[in-house]
């Protein structure tokens, strides 16, 4: 029962997060888009309460794990600024997790290849402009590549400026919240060490395509690894908030205070500054928003 009470504490909090003032942050090109933000911000509710499941799954059906993975994924940035525009990658998010926690249940691997398929099909008409439907042909070269990788993986894109999205995105803070940073080194360490390939591989492969977009550094694709990130960072703190010495106490506190500073320094430039960057650039904006 405790822990039904926590699960729906998060999801209480992810609503706040999605649909307080969704209609004027960020600021409406049209009052008409309004119903299509609140069908991304449904479907990133949906998602936090799906990777509860998706993280409980992986890790033998641990649900402190599974709260841990739902509260990590309702408080990043990126999940917040996209739940509360139109957006596609949020839409193919959605699709994903859900394929991953199908793919989790079925061990059969023609059931799990075809799982994977039906996403594949779904994703080309929920989200047309993933560029591998569209510019195939036009890949940049391999030294492009290698440092399209390296700028995806360095701590300026993860904490400090997101520039793989250009509206929608508050370009002033990364991806992840900087609180996070020693949760997602310990985290990833412990997934490496442990090889759950069913983490690292997907997660390689979406870093890749995104490293492989001819738009980037609009790499958009690079969205879809938020569930294996927030895996890496769950562990992380699972890891780190188990150990049992003083110091490594005195620690634990220490950073949940600053991710909680960190997380208030991100809502307030994103309630107040962010709009304001957004209404001087409205004229620019020419795609539903």
């Amino acid at each position: 029962m405790k822990k039904i009470f926590f699960l729906v504490l998060i999801l209480l909090n992810t609503v706040f997060l999605r649909i307080y003032k969704i209609g004027l942050v960020p600021p409406l090109k049209s009052q008409a888009d309004l119903d299509l933000r609140y069908l991304s911000s449904i479907l990133g509710i949906l998602s936090v309460f799906l990777i509860y499941f998706y993280v409980k799954k992986i890790f033998q059906e641990n649900v402190r794990m599974g709260l841990l993975g739902a509260w990590v994924f309702s408080l990043l940035p990126w999940t917040i600024e996209q739940n509360r525009i139109i957006s596609q990658p949020t839409y193919a998010l959605f699709i994903l997790i859900i394929a991953l926690l199908i793919s989790l249940v079925n061990k059969n691997k023609i059931i799990k290849y075809g799982v994977f398929f039906v996403f594949a099909l779904i994703l080309y008409f929920v989200y047309p402009q993933f560029w591998l439907f569209r510019h195939f042909a036009h890949l940049p070269g391999i030294k492009d590549v290698a440092d399209n990788v390296f700028i995806l993986v360095s701590p300026d894109l993860l904490f400090f400026k997101n520039i793989t999205f250009w509206w929608g995105g508050v370009r002033d803070y990364g991806i992840l919240l900087l609180g996070f940073l020693p949760f997602l080194l310990v985290g990833f360490y412990r997934v490496v060490v442990s090889q759950k390939k069913e983490i690292l591989l997907p997660f390689f492969l979406l870093l890749m395509i995104s490293a492989l977009s001819p738009f980037f550094p609009e790499s958009r694709e690079y969205y879809l690894t938020l569930p294996f990130i927030t895996v890496f960072i769950s562990v992380g703190i699972w890891n780190i908030f188990r150990n049992k010495y003083f110091l490594s106490n005195v620690l634990s506190v220490f950073l949940f205070l600053f991710l909680i500073y960190d997380f208030a320094g991100f809502l307030h430039f994103y309630q107040i500054h962010y709009p304001q960057f957004i209404i001087g650039n409205l004229h620019n904006i020419h795609v539903p928003y």
